[in-house]
């Protein structure tokens, strides 16, 4: 990555300014110079917020970047471009910010917004990117640094210079990892640790799962009794195939019980059957008698059903007859009526007419009033316009004489608010005139500050050591406890030892000398001659006992002496730890106190407290210095802030004091506009009244007496035309009446005719019948037609039961013949037993069966599971070695996969960076690797100690003076950027910048980095350096000044000369 150009509008000092680096590409090595505050990190703020979205370090938001002096109607925006393996890519950047709307008055948020354009080397547009994510991963992909690695690696901003240095080695894997793609190892590990954890977990719920099998074995009390002293696997398998081999043999001797008993039980239950069958029969027979006895008890009300369907089997022939009787007399009785309604509505229809003619004579004798309302409508319709014009003339005059007062009012507002005016402009004018008071203060104030937070943060490191030291010492004294009481625990425990020892050779003598055969020679005293063998009894289980509390005292004492030998190690730790943190301390405090002397505080209680030591309250002294240097400048900037309001209120008030003069001049002439148009409208007016007639002249409109008199007259027209209708259709209706009544009468002497000869026909039809029936009474008799089937069919049902219940008696009487009602009783008593004896024999050979199915079904799953679970044993055992390896846990290896890569790839950085080390110190410094031994491995391995050929002994970075750390962390520094570049697939580093640090040189070290730097720039690797130093700017030619401008605005400038 190598920067070209960077554009800062309304970004922190800087109102539009572009940095094009090309012009500083002559030596690749150049100088930012400038005063304190006058925007020089700013340049490092604005690349870090154009690719990341946020300032160097993080410690200010990109929207508090925004200029004070910024304009709502000025946008801020950031845009970097650069050059990077072959491609060009501009990356512009606008924070969260307060503009002015774009519709309308007033302000409001506008989001953030970023854009990435990637170019060929010919300026073609490739790919463009708009989202916040896409270009954030984008970056991070291309560059292989996130923000904070980007600082530590290209961007080295004040404070931040030596952290790689002085990171330790957790600090020091998560920058490398990215640089050098070595997450996958620490994926891979982290995958088999877990893949083995559940594994573990896995084989763990196996076994469990087969000792659940195991409690679910169904045993027989003999066998369950075995199982108890049986311990393996294989043999409870064993056990449980002998016990199924023994059921299965005792299920088939059950099996032939059963089959006996269901022959024995399927004899009886055949003899039961038929007798059950044979009392069925004897209870059908008397059943079916009963039921004949019932059927002859009907007999006479069946005779009274046939003497009813001979009837009305002789009515049913008459039904057509009479049917045409009943419909005679109802035809009859309608035509009468229809008859009468006709008469009645000719009378009524006679009368309507009378009554309309009337009217009609009424209507007409009103012709000669509507011919008169019909002439003067005309009259009134010929007025209406001349009155309508009249009245709108009025409402005109009325309008502009509202329009001519509310404009002279207007004009009065208008005159005051100019006077008002003028003189709140006078007022900010003389505000603005302590503006260049305000500027002067502001500059000396951030001075100061920059001071002030120099001194603060070295004197908080200080005190951070300071703890540091205090809580070592502490954690010294707990360990040097520890090793007291962990020694006297080791002596406890070796005496312990020693007594179970001596005890169990005792035992073991007392043992042996009951078997000393005479001749041979003793074990212990080497004599063949045993006069007096001891006579002590000691079991074998006494002697193991004493054996067993032997190998746990040894084990307690091992234990004891390897927790001594730990804390042995980390009390050498700790101490030598201790020492570096004083070392360091002592270094840091003569390093700040020769700037406290050299500073302006110069104060009595400061520097008593300093003699002292007493860098807590130095800390509280220069916080309080700096809160209270705070608070003035936020007073200070507040004023400036409030000036630039003023200022902008000032231009606006002038705006608006144009705007009502131009106001002013408009409405005088919109004045005298609207006061000749109301002359003009009064003169046409009273010329139009004269036309109209006094009666007539103070309506607003004609047009209701219009509408009046043209209804009147169409309501007359209306009711002549429909009274003369009405009258047409009444006379139709009347003919239409009469017409009808002659039918209906003809109608009504036909029927009458044919009901006198139906009823003649019926009469002697009656009379020649054995019935006894008046006419009349035919009709409402053939209501009873609609018993006759149902009579038909009950008849026929009857006789058809009486035959079926005698056939039934005859064949039950065959069937019994001469068989006798049996015992059933005494039948069932017997099937019952023999059903229970049965049962309980399957129920027995239903348990042995099933147990056998139940008991070989485990056998099989235990089985199966039982040789899967030796297979996946060996596995975990191989996985657990290689997770111990990949992750650094084994008894043997504690550093991981992933660090161990990281550490080789960290040998290569430092054996580069030695190059320079060993050339920029004469000779006198050399990195190493901190070897770290035991657990302390797991969490080192990256971390560095220095080589000080002057004294022959190795100790930490942290012990190195200021000049010194400076001079290891650029040598580190570069020395990393070119072993990333060196690897395969690395990312490109072509330019990095420095931020102040060349100050604490001495005059040899300082000529020893221009060297180092120089040489770096021999490579083709742009380095921009931020300092104050004068010697620098007497080396480096290529020079960009940062120069403020006394308004809180910065320019820059280019020198190619040195001075």
């Amino acid at each position: 990555m190598k920067p070209v150009k960077l554009t800062m509008k309304n970004f922190g000092p800087y109102e539009n300014v572009t940095i094009d680096f090309e012009r500083l590409a002559q030596t690749s090595l150049f100088l930012i110079s400038g005063k304190t505050g006058t925007g020089k990190t700013t340049i490092f703020d604005g690349m870090t917020f154009a690719l990341y979205g946020e300032t160097t370090g993080g410690v200010r938001l990109g929207k508090e970047m925004r200029s004070n002096f910024a304009e709502p109607s000025t946008k801020t925006a950031v845009t970097f471009e650069f050059t990077h393996q072959e491609h060009v890519y501009q990356v512009s950047r606008e924070p969260e910010q307060v503009l002015n709307k774009r519709v309308g008055e007033g302000t409001t948020v506008r989001p953030a917004k970023v854009s990435l354009t990637v170019f060929d080397l010919q300026g073609k547009e490739l790919k463009q990117l708009t989202k916040s994510k896409e270009v954030q991963s984008f970056v991070e992909e291309l560059l292989h640094l996130n923000a904070q690695q980007f600082t530590q690696i290209v961007l080295l901003p004040q404070g931040d210079f030596r952290k790689f240095l002085n990171a330790d080695s957790n600090e020091k894997e998560a920058v490398l990892r990215k640089l050098f793609n070595t997450a996958l190892y620490r994926q891979i590990a982290e995958q088999l640790k877990e893949k083995k954890k559940n594994y573990a977990k896995e084989l763990a719920t196996e076994e469990q799962e087969i000792k659940l099998l195991f409690r679910q074995i169904k045993w027989d009390k003999q066998f369950a009794e075995r199982e108890e002293t049986v311990t393996s696997v294989s043999d409870k398998l064993d056990l449980l195939k002998e016990q199924i081999t023994k059921t299965t043999v005792a299920q088939k001797n059950q099996l032939a019980v059963i089959q006996k008993q269901q022959a024995v039980l399927a004899t009886n239950q055949q003899a039961l059957t038929k007798g059950e069958q044979l009392v069925a029969l004897y209870e059908e027979q008397r059943m079916a008698e009963n039921k004949l006895t019932q059927l002859l008890a009907e007999e006479e009300l069946r005779a009274e059903e046939r003497a009813q369907v001979k009837e009305l089997t002789w009515l049913k022939a008459q039904e057509k007859k009479i049917l045409r009787y009943e419909e005679t007399i109802v035809q009859s009785r309608e035509i009468s009526q229809r008859l009468t309604l006709v008469k009645e509505k000719s009378a009524t229809l006679e009368s309507q007419i009378e009554e309309q003619s009337q009217v009609e004579n009424q209507l007409l004798s009103q012709q000669m009033e509507m011919a008169e309302a019909r002439q003067e409508a005309e009259e009134l319709a010929r007025l209406e316009p001349l009155l309508v014009e009249s009245s709108n003339l009025k409402a005109q005059a009325s309008q502009l004489t509202a329009e001519v007062e509310k404009q002279e009012a207007e004009l009065r507002v208008i005159t005051t608010e100019l006077k008002q005016l003028s003189q709140k402009i006078k007022e900010h004018e003389d505000v603005l005139n302590t503006k260049d008071q305000l500027l002067t203060a502001s500059e000396e104030q951030r001075s100061k500050e920059a001071v002030i937070k120099e001194l603060l943060t070295e004197s908080q490191e200080i005190l951070k050591v300071t703890e540091r030291v205090a809580t070592e010492g502490e954690q010294l004294v707990h360990l040097e406890a520890k090793s007291v009481t962990a020694e006297a625990v080791v002596t406890e425990a070796n005496q312990q030892y020693l007594l179970e020892k001596s005890q169990l050779a005792r035992l073991q003598i007392a043992r042996l000398s009951l078997d000393l055969v005479p001749g041979t020679p003793c074990l212990v005293c080497g004599s063949k001659e045993h006069p007096a063998p001891a006579q002590d009894q000691w079991s074998l289980a006494e002697i193991k006992a004493s054996e067993l509390a032997l190998e746990e005292a040894e084990v307690a004492w091992t234990k004891s002496r390897e927790a001594v030998i730990s804390l042995e190690e980390g009390l050498k730790h700790q101490r030598a730890k201790l020492g570096e943190s004083q070392e360091v301390v002592m270094t840091k405090e003569k390093a700040l106190s020769d700037k406290l002397q050299l500073s302006s505080f110069q104060e009595n209680d400061l520097m008593s407290v300093l003699k002292n030591s007493q860098w807590l309250e130095v800390v509280n002294y220069l916080q309080k210095e700096r809160t209270a240097l705070e608070e003035e400048s936020q007073k200070t900037q507040g004023s400036l802030a409030q000036l630039e309001v003023v200022k902008r209120e000032q231009k606006k008030l002038q705006q608006t004091q144009d705007q009502l003069l131009t106001q002013e001049v408009t409405s005088k002439e919109q004045l005298i506009s609207r006061q000749s148009e109301l002359l003009k409208v009064t003169t046409t007016l009273t010329t139009l009244v004269k036309q109209v007639p006094d009666k007539w002249r103070e309506l607003t409109s004609l047009a209701p007496l219009i509408e009046e008199r043209q209804g009147a007259v169409t309501a007359w027209e209306l009711k002549v035309k429909t009274v003369t209708d009405q009258l047409t259709e009444l006379k139709q209706e009347a003919i239409i009446q009469a017409t009808n009544q002659v039918n209906y009468q003809g109608e009504l002497d036909q029927v009458t005719a044919l009901n006198q000869e139906l009823v003649t026909e019926l009469t002697k039809t009656i009379e020649e019948s054995p019935y006894d029936y008046q006419v009349a009474d035919l009709i409402p008799s053939l209501a009873n037609l609609t018993k006759l089937t149902a009579l038909e069919a009950g008849l026929a049902s009857y006789q058809q039961a009486l035959s079926l219940v005698k056939h039934e008696i005859s064949g039950i009487k065959a069937k019994i013949a001469e068989e006798v009602l049996p015992d059933l009783a005494e039948l069932k008593g017997q099937v019952q037993a023999l059903m229970s004896e049965l049962a309980a024999a399957e129920k027995i050979g239903l348990l042995l069966e099933q147990e056998i199915a139940y008991n070989q079904e485990l056998l099989t799953t235990l089985s199966q599971k039982q040789k899967a679970l030796e297979k996946e044993w060996q596995i975990l055992s191989e996985l657990s070695q290689l997770s111990e390896v990949a992750n650094g846990d084994g008894p043997y290896n504690k550093m991981s996969l992933e660090r161990y890569v990281l550490q080789a790839y960290f040998e290569e950085i430092l054996r580069v960076a030695n190059q320079r080390l060993i050339q920029l110190t004469n000779n006198r410094y050399s990195f190493e690797i901190k070897v770290e031994g035991g657990s302390y491995k797991k969490q080192t391995g990256l971390e560095i100690n220095v080589y000080d050929d002057n004294v022959g002994a190795t100790r930490s970075v942290n012990t190195l003076s200021g000049g010194e750390s400076f001079i290891a962390a650029l040598s580190l520094s570069l020395s990393l950027a070119e072993v990333v570049q060196q690897q395969a697939g690395g990312i490109q580093i072509e330019a990095m910048f420095i931020d102040e640090g060349f100050g604490s040189l001495d005059e040899d070290a300082l000529e020893m980095a221009i060297d180092a730097l120089e040489l770096v720039e021999g490579k083709g690797r742009m380095i921009g350096i931020i300092s104050h130093v004068r010697e620098l700017k007497q080396r480096i030619p290529q020079q960009l000044q940062v120069i403020g401008t006394g308004a809180g605005t910065s320019q820059i400038q280019y020198h190619t000369e040195l001075e």
